[in-house]
């Protein structure tokens, strides 16, 4: 299959011993790079030539991290380093994959950041602990609710949960006995199964996610723990010279020795229960349900190996010196279905470099042959899997099906499962790759149920103005609704009075009592007399801002809807702009 070609970072420069790349389930990604992180911004191409920068645009987000340093004026009595670290920078950010809008940035000074919008919500802390257990070195979010595990100097793991105004709750888990001397938590991995952490003396526990009690795995050794990671049932650990398949279930233990020279990256193949191990030279194989050794890869390295070659028969051909492929970072498709591996090729010779001369890259490899669309990826993330799979479409199951659901329960849940349906799912990948008048006629449908089994709940006249509107879309007759009269409908600079569900209104335009022809909100299907609006990148339809448009009365079914959409689009579930 042909590889899209990679995507360059220019004039930046990595902390090279973190793992640098995380993908976003919308799309974005994230490079831990210094002074500043750089994002590339999922971009949406017609013109798409095979070429990585069609799909994302990368630019820089300065962090205020400096002025948020809440050990700032404290003194560590063990970590002595900590108190000459004046300056405080980016170690590694991550999103959060329940609302990608919230990021957790870990700092070098311990701290633990989150930031909504680019914007500080709030700085992790439990003021009552000591300093050594105030200071973190590694952080994970839980994969399906709002909450951050974090680790400290005192060998315990700091769980927070998180309000929606930015308040905090925590609890402390402690890894091994009291007795043992205190040991950094320096790795975290968490899935629907638990958590595995990994300690500086090298020892692995695993925290069951129902109980939250710490069970170690694996014992303390002499070789750094270089990275872990839980795939299916299994933890997977690899160090310096050994990789470990642990089973959490029944605490099975295997060991496969490897290069003792190379640090492996992780990458789960989640469709065939297998994983690669990556590092700079070589990689491998392992299937989780056989007992053998260690299998050749033949899916990433060998296409690394072809950019190596090609590299030195530009820049090296006399080949009088070697030269070296180094991999910076590793991160997994959010439907888990392609990787990104960002890496750079240079001579092996001590030289001085300004940020100016860095060139990083970012090559993208589809993991299987096929691929199918999941809940897990939204929006552009689809188009980019769409692209990395030469245009191949996914595998999909009946899309004509209408879902059956459940309106008696609150509109917020409705609306995520008519979201993560299948049906809706293809609707709103097809409406990213087809060159016809795109449609969510389904989404329309569902809603209008929603909100005719509701009715003795809606008495709100926007609320009742968005069905009266619904049912002239659908062409159904909106019996239970009480007569229309006309709505004043207000904007900043003027105000209209519409008739809303009459015939002189169509999918996305209505008429004014004044005569004056009006664009409609797709969600809501309201008129649009303001400018406050969010626009889809894909289809370019437009939607109420709710956030800012305060000078009309939405009841909750309106409002309800708008703000589900305010971040992603109805269409495509692309993020608005």
């Amino acid at each position: 299959m042909k590889l899209l070609r990679d995507l360059v970072l220019q004039r930046r420069e990595l902390q090279d011993f973190y793992d640098g790349l995380h993908w976003c389930s919308d799309g974005t990604l994230f490079f831990d790079t210094i002074p500043e992180v750089s994002v590339g911004t999922p971009l949406y191409n017609k013109e798409m030539n095979t070429h990585s920068k069609d799909l994302f645009h990368v630019q820089s987000i300065p962090f205020e991290v400096d002025t948020n340093n809440k050990l700032e004026h404290q003194v560590n009595s063990i970590n002595t380093l900590l108190n000459s670290q004046p300056a405080s920078f980016v170690r590694s950010c991550k999103p959060c994959p329940v609302d990608p809008t919230i990021m957790a940035v870990l700092t070098n000074n311990g701290n633990v950041l989150l930031f909504k919008n680019d914007k500080l919500l709030s700085n992790l802390d439990d003021p009552n602990s000591t300093i050594e257990q105030r200071t973190y070195h590694c952080f994970e979010w839980c994969p399906n609710k709002l909450s951050i595990a974090v680790g400290n100097e005192t060998n315990e793991l700091v769980l927070f949960t998180l309000g929606n105004d930015g308040s905090q709750s925590s609890k402390n888990i402690t890894l091994g006995s009291v007795s043992q001397l205190p040991q950094w938590v320096v790795h975290i991995r968490w899935s629907d199964h638990g958590m595995i952490c990994a300690a500086s003396d090298n020892g692995v526990h695993f925290v069951d996610g129902s109980t939250m009690a710490a069970d170690e795995i694996l014992p303390p050794a002499r070789f750094k723990i270089v990275n872990i990671d839980i795939v299916h049932e299994f933890a997977i650990i690899a160090t310096y010279g050994a990789v470990y398949k642990v089973n959490l279930k029944t605490k099975d233990t295997k060991m496969f020795r490897v290069d003792p020279l190379q640090e492996f990256h992780i990458i789960p193949l989640l469709r065939t229960r297998e994983v690669v191990f990556l590092s700079n030279s070589s990689s491998c194989k392992l299937n989780l349900d056989q007992a053998g050794e260690l299998l050749s890869e033949d899916i990433i390295f060998p296409n690394l190996e072809r950019k190596l070659k090609k590299w030195n028969e530009v820049w090296n051909p006399l080949k009088k010196y070697k030269s070296t492929l180094f991999i910076h970072g590793v991160a997994l498709s959010p439907d888990g279905y392609s990787v990104a591996i960002l890496y750079d090729i240079d001579r092996d010779t001590l030289k001085y470099k300004i940020q100016s001369e860095f060139q990083y890259k970012v090559s993208f490899f589809p993991l299987y042959d096929n691929w199918e669309l999941s809940n897990k990826a939204s929006g552009l993330a689809w188009y980019q899997t769409y692209h990395i799979y030469n245009k191949q479409l996914p595998v999909t199951e009946d899309s004509a099906e209408v879902p059956t659901l459940d309106t008696s329960e609150g509109l917020n849940l409705y609306l995520n499962d008519i979201m993560n349906h299948n049906s809706m799912i293809y609707r709103l990948f097809n409406n990213l790759i087809t060159t016809e008048v795109q449609t969510i006629d389904l989404f329309y449908r569902l809603v209008f149920e929603y909100g005719r089994d509701n009715i003795t709940k809606i008495d709100n006249l926007l609320d009742q103005a968005c069905l009266a509107s619904l049912a002239k879309v659908l062409g159904e007759n909106p019996t239970f609704l009480p007569s229309q009269h006309p709505i004043p409908f207000k904007g900043e600079f003027i105000e209209q009075v519409f008739l809303f569900g009459s015939e002189n209104e169509n999918l996305t335009e209505i008429e004014s009592q004044d005569g004056n022809t009006w664009r409609r909100c797709s969600v809501t299907l309201l008129p649009l007399i303001t400018t406050r609006v969010k626009v889809c990148p894909v289809t370019k339809h437009r939607i109420i801002d709710i956030n800012k448009d305060l000078l009309n009365e939405y009841g909750w079914f309106t409002r309800t809807l708008l703000e589900y959409f305010n971040e992603k689009s109805v269409y495509t579930g692309s993020k608005l702009l």
